[in-house]
């Protein structure tokens, strides 16, 4: 077992090592006046500190006659982060959207989620 003095040095490092910041945002669904479905986005958090790292390109598919490309980024953010799957994260000036949180790589010292940008190719 890590003492927590241990997990305390690894979240401190972590800390220094969030160079950017981020705003995470999630869609909110509600009813307009006549009961028909709305989607708002509502800003969760502003000026995150976070470290965007690009993984590579995932995969590519057809929409209409268009090829769509996506990239897939990895996002540390600093332990006790709150974010999900299916929120949106800017980080200067793009947004990616979270399509899994990845827990058992974070022991405890950060959070990390996977992230998708979708780019016409």
């Amino acid at each position: 077992m890590v003492s927590e003095a241990t997990i305390e040095r690894g979240r401190a490092l972590v800390r220094k090592a969030l160079t950017q910041t981020c705003t995470i945002s999630r869609e909110v669904a509600g009813k307009d006046r006549y009961g028909g479905q709305t989607h708002a986005t509502e800003t969760v958090a502003t000026d995150v500190p976070c470290r965007l790292i690009r993984m590579g390109r995932g995969r590519s598919q057809l929409v209409g006659e268009q090829e769509t490309l996506t990239e897939r980024y990895r996002l540390v953010l600093a332990y006790g982060t709150q974010i999900g799957v299916n929120t949106s994260v800017a980080v200067a000036g793009e947004t990616f959207l979270v399509v899994a949180v990845v827990d058992s790589l974070a022991q405890q010292v950060d959070v990390q989620v996977m992230l998708e940008k979708a780019t016409n190719g």
